[in-house]
């Protein structure tokens, strides 16, 4: 019968959770096996990767207790990074940030810390309960129902999650030390209790020694590959050197029929540029003799503007005239209402005096019909007045009309003559131009045929010590791996290597 050693109470946290499937389900079916054993367990919240991982702050909480963390290993974490449609490279990245903070608070808490994959408990809960109960030394558990374990991803997830451990040495090492930091399950589970930091440190110093093996092995193949590329290069090389000196050849050929070429084409642009400027005098004088008429069409039209300006004058004084008269009859017009109101009011009065009334009225009325036939003639003048008005302004519009035609006559003139004058110049500076621009080019051409010739020389020089330093690089390479190879230290770790290997095999289920 084995001594029940002096637990009182385990703790279950769950770190870094993707869902609450584990803490809600798969945790109180594991609390539910030890309710027949003297011990407490108890669920804790799952924790966070937020900042420094740490245990109950009271000192006396923690005698007596053994906290068991469940993690995520690697390839479980990428799984559920491919289901969420997440990078397996961020995904990987991300674990190993949450890791190397779980691997800090196991070293600082190991003597009541135990480190436990989620997955390999899930796949096999009831033997993980049976490994933990011997750890803790608390016996045998009594038989239960068996706990059906949770389903893996497919198998493509599996692959690429593996892919990209691999391609990860750091991810890797971590791996290994969180492996030998956990509670062994399965079959490793029957094997003694080792220390975790010996463990690691043997399976570090293999992994270091492979991993120098493999980039010994890399960079022998990368110096070969290089060699082949230099040599390959260097008869490229060479042929390019026999056609750049080919080509130097047409060149100095080319450009001595090019300056030829330039010579007669500078001759005819000079004869050119002559009748050019000829053009350009003549145009010079017709542009003069423009001007000058430009100059008498403007005195035309300032002469008719004074014209213009004195009509208007005129116009405006007749305006005040006849504005006046208006005013003058209206007045008049107003007082003789107010004497044929006063009359009215006369006759309503004194209705006895009705023929002096009625000789009165009769004047009166006279008198009435004078002033509207003389407001008649007032208004039939201002008609009058006011169609000359219409005449004069329209006689004064066709005349501004007139000076605008003949100042847009002279603009357009004078933008012909100027736009014929810097086409003529244009073009003749164009000519010279491309002239000289053509002869530069062709020296320019030159100049880089012998500047590319002399870079391709020093080149080869160049390429040719390379060579000769990665041949003595392959053969300081060859004589280091032999040396590794045949050194006692690789003989030694052999086992371990194995050791390593059973370890990391798939276990079948029974």
């Amino acid at each position: 019968m084995s001594t029940e050693k002096n637990v009182t109470t385990v703790s279950l946290m769950d770190y870094a959770p993707q869902d609450s499937y584990f803490a809600e389900k798969t945790l109180p079916e594991l609390v539910a096996l030890f309710d027949a054993k003297s011990v407490t367990v108890e669920v804790l919240p799952s924790i966070q990767p937020q900042g420094e991982l740490k245990l109950p702050a009271s000192p006396s909480a923690q005698e007596g207790k053994n906290y068991v963390v469940f993690y995520d290993n690697a390839i479980q974490k990428v799984q559920q990074a491919l289901k969420l449609e997440m990078a397996p490279t961020a995904a990987l990245m991300q674990w190993q940030k949450e890791i190397k903070a779980l691997v800090q608070f196991h070293r600082a808490n190991r003597r009541c810390v135990l480190l436990v994959d989620r997955a390999a408990a899930a796949r096999d809960l009831r033997g993980f309960a049976q490994t933990l109960a011997t750890h803790l030394e608390l016996g045998d558990l009594l038989p239960g129902t068996p706990v059906a374990p949770q389903q893996d991803t497919g198998t493509v997830e599996a692959v690429i999650a593996a892919q990209t451990l691999a391609q990860s040495t750091q991810a890797k090492r971590l791996s290994s030390e969180l492996e030998a930091r956990s509670l062994p399950l399965g079959d490793t589970a029957s094997l003694a209790p080792c220390d975790p930091d010996k463990a690691y440190t043997e399976m570090a110093q293999n992994a270091e020694l492979q991993a120098e093996h493999d980039l010994l092995l890399l960079q022998l193949e990368a110096v070969q590959n290089e060699r082949e590329e230099h040599y390959a290069a260097q008869v490229a090389q060479r042929d390019q050197i026999a056609d750049l000196q080919k080509q130097i050849t047409a060149l100095k050929q080319k450009q001595t029929q090019e300056d030829q070429r330039h010579a007669a084409q500078l001759k005819e642009a000079k004869a050119k540029n002559d009748s050019l400027i000829s053009q350009l005098e003549n145009v010079k004088k017709v542009r003069d003799a423009h001007h000058a008429a430009q100059i008498v069409q403007k005195d035309q039209i300032a002469d008719l503007q004074k014209q213009i300006t004195a009509l208007k004058q005129k116009q405006t004084q007749e305006d005040q005239r006849h504005a006046a008269q208006l005013k003058e009859a209206k007045a008049k017009n107003d007082s003789l209402i107010s004497q044929l109101e006063n009359v009215k009011k006369v006759r309503d009065a004194h209705r006895a005096e009705t023929a002096t009334q009625k000789k009165q009225i009769a004047n009166l009325q006279q008198d009435l019909s004078r002033v509207q036939e003389d407001q008649q003639s007032i208004s039939a003048e201002n008609s009058l007045l006011l169609l000359q008005l219409n005449n004069v302004q329209e006689e004064l519009e066709t005349y501004y009309l007139k000076a605008q035609k003949l100042e847009k006559s002279c603009r357009e003139h004078e933008k012909r003559f100027q736009a014929r004058e810097a086409e003529l110049t244009s073009a003749a500076q164009t000519q010279l131009q491309e002239i000289s621009e053509q002869l530069n080019s062709a020296r320019q051409e030159l100049e880089t045929a012998k500047q590319e010739l002399e870079t391709a020389k020093a080149d080869i020089v160049e390429r040719d010590k390379k060579l000769e330093e990665a041949h003595q690089h392959s053969a300081r390479v060859e004589d280091e791996l032999h040396q590794i190879l045949q050194s006692s230290s690789w003989r030694v770790t052999g086992p371990l290597r194995r050791i390593k290997d059973r370890m990391l095999q798939p276990q079948d289920p029974e």
